[in-house]
């Protein structure tokens, strides 16, 4: 530490945030499962795991669960309103899932995402096309957006099946399990599943076209189309497959995305040029530029789906793309952020082994780390807050001031920064109890 570096937890408070904590939770350290823990802000809700007695249970706002043998890490989620909260148990050997305290009985669930279920194309090409593709994993159990539909993938005598609204679906081999989907507007439900050697997407119960392999399924913010990437069958390149018809044929290709008004489809894809590789931007099957390497994970549209931006490569030096405009090089960018007004445009940026936010194309501080998708800006669009580290330490910045809260609860549990004002954003710190800040600007 330098005589300038002053550690976090003795940092003062700004005039110009004002801060201020409450106490949700005590929460007694020695039978908190940290591995098990969410929070939702609107409503306020928390839960987590607790050992009681050689049993786990969970403790939903104060209130004790059931206890069992062992509540599975990473399956504890809410519903997106709030209101409802399932996870998966175990008991007696045998597991199933807890959905509003009710037990939904029927076999085995896995304890593991399998292997199977890793996208080889996005494996294979990494280190280009699927550069910090940031996505929060919301582990086996799938809510709808509008939190009346509960889907879930098990297995009985080696065989899959989905469970929609407590009601099960078709056998198959194998039905992959981080490919279940609802549609925005909660009515359609899709999944990849594989009889044989045979990938389809089974939409509303009905099997699709067969490919090799399928992956990447997405619908449209309007809910009325479907895309996704599929392997070619007898070929080892891929194409995006949208309302059912597929494009051009490339090595690889990105995750294809929507533009919030559902019209442009966008993808990032590999193309072999002489002996080298080369990866462009597909916008509504039509190519833009060549480039040394495309982050597909950072492709982005603006809330009025007017400006495109995403990282992309040129020589050893990575740029945001925006406009046919490229900014300043950096070793890595990603996490690329629009305002809600459409104007501004932030992203996190490394260099030098150190990582800053740039917002309107001014770099901000160096910080060890900043949390990937944690960047917020305000409803008015005038301000913006982060999650930072230093050491073991996390805490917010918002407009380049840095809070005096540490410990705050990331996205992957449900926290984050949520601003509920054009000046004020609240989020959740673990101190051994848990705490609600509120911060106003």
């Amino acid at each position: 530490m330098t005589k300038k570096e002053k550690p976090l937890l003795v940092k003062k408070e700004s005039a110009e945030r004002e801060s201020h904590e409450k106490l949700i939770a005590k929460i007694p350290p020695t039978s908190l499962i940290s591995e098990i823990f969410r929070v939702n802000f609107h409503p306020l809700r928390f839960a987590y795991g607790a050992k009681e007695n050689y049993k786990q249970l969970v403790i939903v706002d104060g209130k004790k669960g059931k206890p069992y043998a062992e509540i599975r890490k990473g399956t504890l989620v809410f519903s997106p309103d709030g209101q409802r909260l399932a996870y998966v148990a175990e008991a007696n050997g045998t597991t199933f899932v807890v959905a509003d305290e009710e037990e939904k009985k029927y076999a085995e669930i896995p304890r593991y995402i399998p292997m199977r279920d890793i996208p080889y194309s996005d494996k294979l090409i990494l280190s280009q096309l699927a550069l910090h593709s940031v996505e929060i994993y919301e582990g086996p159990l799938k809510f709808s957006p509008d939190s009346n539909r509960l889907a879930y993938v098990e297995n009985r005598r080696g065989y899959d099946f989905v469970v929609v609204d407590g009601k099960m679906g078709k056998e198959y081999e194998v039905i992959f399990r981080t490919t279940l989907i609802f549609s925005p507007d909660s009515k359609r439900f899709a999944y990849v599943a594989r009889r044989g050697e045979k990938h389809f997407v089974v939409l509303d119960g009905n099997e699709g076209k067969v490919y090799d392999s399928i992956e990447g399924l997405t619908f449209s913010p309007d809910s009325k189309r479907l895309a996704y990437k599929a392997r070619i069958k007898k070929s080892a390149k891929w194409s995006v497959v949208v309302d059912e018809e597929e494009g051009e044929k490339y090595i690889g290709i990105g995750r294809p995305i929507f533009s919030p008004d559902s019209k442009t489809v966008v993808y990032a894809a590999r193309v072999r040029r002489l002996l080298k590789s080369k990866y462009i931007v597909v916008v509504n099957d039509k190519k833009v530029e060549e480039y040394d390497g495309v982050g597909a994970g950072t492709i982005t549209f603006s809330p009025n789906s007017e400006r495109l931006a995403y990282a992309a490569k040129f020589g050893k030096k990575w740029f945001i793309v925006e406009g046919g405009n490229k900014g300043e090089g950096y070793d890595l960018v990603y996490s690329l952020l629009f305002s809600p007004d459409g104007v501004r445009l932030a992203y996190i940026a490394i260099s030098k082994n150190k990582q800053f936010v740039v917002v309107d194309g001014n770099k901000g501080k160096g910080y060890g780390r900043i949390g990937a998708d944690t960047l917020a800006f305000s409803p008015d669009s005038k301000h913006l807050a982060y999650l930072a580290f230093y050491r073991h330490f996390n805490f917010v910045v918002a407009d380049a001031i840095e809070g005096k809260y540490t410990n705050v609860i990331s996205r992957k549990d449900g926290g984050g920064i949520v601003f509920d004002s054009p000046n004020s954003f609240y989020y959740f710190i673990l101190k051994h109890d848990l705490f609600l800040v509120e911060e106003r600007i």
